[in-house]
């Protein structure tokens, strides 16, 4: 337990080598620990190291099938490696799972509102599905808000696209968010924004 807390304080300073060194302890002292293997696959995923993550993300599936989190973040990766459909799947069976999770509903937002590949952009269910993260999330979280404005933005409501992300970019969190300024720019200029 100390390990895996120790990882994922790791993770928060962003120093991803450390956290993967300690969850790795952690799997090593507990090969069962279906946490320690989903935060050392977020952790993989940080780092790019796309494979690495999915087989991480796989055994904490194995291991434990009806957790939504590693399948949350398997869909991070695919989306990641540009597997939309895998993506969307993995998105969908997390919100399945556990339907009061609001980062399960800001993740699969997020792909139908930015996605570069228009098959799999849906501005209207994204604006339906980070407006139930931001109802759900307790607490002010400025992602959040900036999916919401990334799905508003896709479905054409560049009003409300521009309001949600000038109230994301009031967070100390993103004050310095070069990316986050330039999509409110591009909200102004009545452009949605693609992810690369």
């Amino acid at each position: 337990l100390a390990y895996l807390n120790r990882g994922s304080a790791h993770y928060f300073r962003k120093d991803y080598g450390k956290a993967i060194a300690d969850h790795s302890e952690a799997i090593s002292l507990d090969p069962k620990n279906k946490w320690a293997y989903a935060s050392r696959g977020v952790n993989h995923s940080k780092k790019s190291s796309y494979e690495e993550a999915l087989k991480d993300l796989n055994e904490s599936i194995r291991l434990d099938p009806k957790n939504d989190f590693p399948f949350s973040y398997r869909g991070k990766v695919w989306h990641a490696k540009k597997e939309y459909q895998k993506a969307e799947q993995d998105f969908a069976e997390a919100i399945r799972l556990d339907p009061q999770d609001p980062r399960n509903y800001a993740f699969r937002a997020w792909m139908l509102a930015t996605c570069p590949d228009a098959k799999y952009r849906a501005g209207k269910m994204a604006v339906e599905l980070a407006k139930k993260a931001v109802d759900l999330e307790k607490l002010p979280n400025p992602e959040y808000s900036q999916t919401l404005a990334a799905a508003y933005a896709e479905s054409g409501d560049f009003a409300a696209a521009v309001r949600w992300q000038e109230k994301a970019l009031k967070d100390p969190q993103l004050k310095n968010d070069k990316d986050a300024r330039r999509r409110l720019e591009l909200y102004r200029d009545k452009k949605p924004y693609r992810q690369e």
